[in-house]
């Protein structure tokens, strides 16, 4: 239809409002083996009919795959480029991985023909088993309905199996004829093709990159291409676990400092930090507040005759009755051995007498 579209006449070779009796067109035909070759046909007109329509062309036909082929790598490597220096933006300005990810898997499934695809993240327990946590699936089929999911070491699937060789052994697995299509979600037609990426640092894997259902399947050089962004994912991954971990040792260290290591209340420091906020917000706004101190009758007894580690379960045991009768906006530190000072906020000396009594 296109070639006839030309010979009318309505598109000259090399472009201009002029007609032409050339013509030169590209297009992509299926070979009956199954694959893709790419052709170009080269002709002239050279015969009408009486009404002027086109009667006879001459030309040829050239097969042009290797050159497309050529052509389109180029422009996808510069396309992965562009898409590998975005998510790097992306995640070192936002350090939002989901959000990286959702941007990286928009663009990467129409540049790679794939019609599905997840980014997934592997969680290591303390058995040193993977997870994968799979905060990101896209599709080129605006009808699926996507949601995250976790796929478990426990009860895999068929596909499952493929992801945990990936992740245990860091290897590459491409299935372009599975014996029976697996699903990667519940909803979408079956998998033909399927293609998962290990994204490692130091030769771990810490994600994966998995497409599936490539029109013409999954090659050695498509892996080719993805293995500069796979490489970038790992790196960034194990970036943001080194985040992580900083996060969590702040978090650590201001706990110690803040916090008792025995009840986890707070500790006498930080209680009298907390104590001095609410006065200056009560003064303030005229509110009212107490302050109520109170020890375990007979401690020293607990621990002689029951020994320092029954003592200490009954300061966790009081320290968890104070967390569940006291409200969120009560602030409660231990401030000697079995001695705990409770700061109840608007709160009048008769209030409190109740709230005491009852906790008492």
């Amino acid at each position: 239809a296109r070639v006839a579209a030309i010979l009318r006449g309505a598109v000259p070779m090399h472009g201009g409002p002029q007609r032409s009796p050339v013509f030169r067109v590209d297009y992509r035909l299926r070979h009956k083996d199954g694959h893709y070759i790419w052709v170009q046909s080269s002709g002239r007109l050279v015969g009408r009919d009486e009404r002027g329509r086109p009667a006879r062309a001459v030309g040829t036909l050239i097969d042009i795959t290797e050159v497309k082929q050529l052509e389109m790598r180029r422009h996808t490597q510069q396309a992965l480029m562009d898409l590998v220096n975005e998510v790097q933006r992306t995640f070192l300005i936002d350090r939002n991985v989901q959000e990286a990810c959702d941007a990286l898997l928009r663009p990467l499934l129409p540049l790679t023909d794939s019609q599905y695809g997840f980014i997934g993240i592997v969680r290591r327990g303390a058995d040193d088993q993977p997870t994968l946590e799979v905060p990101s699936i896209a599709s080129l089929n605006s009808d699926d309905n996507i949601e995250p999911r976790r796929v478990a070491g426990g009860a895999l699937t068929q596909l499952d199996e493929i992801l945990r060789e990936v992740m245990l052994h860091n290897t590459t697995m491409v299935s372009n004829a599975p014996a029976a299509p697996a699903r990667l979600l519940p909803q979408q037609p079956p998998l033909e093709s399927f293609l998962a990426m290990p994204l490692c640092f130091n030769g771990r894997a810490l994600g994966m990159l998995a497409l599936g259902n490539r029109l013409e399947g999954f090659d050695a050089a498509l892996i080719d291409l993805l293995q500069p962004l796979a490489l970038t994912l790992g790196t960034l991954l194990h970036a943001r676990d080194l985040e992580d971990q900083r996060l969590a040792m702040e978090e650590q260290l201001k706990r110690h400092a803040t916090q008792d290591t025995l009840t986890g209340l707070f500790n006498r420091r930080r209680f009298f930090e907390a104590l001095n906020d609410q006065l200056l917000q009560s003064r303030r706004y005229k509110a009212q507040m107490t302050l109520a101190l109170l020890d375990v009758d007979h401690f020293k007894q607990i621990n002689d005759l029951h020994g320092h580690a029954a003592g200490d379960a009954v300061l966790r045991a009081l320290a968890d009755e104070l967390r569940q009768t006291l409200r969120d906006t009560d602030v409660v530190g231990r401030i000697g051995g079995e001695e705990i000072a409770l700061l109840l906020t608007c709160t009048d000396a008769e209030q409190a007498q109740v709230a005491l009594e009852r906790l008492r």
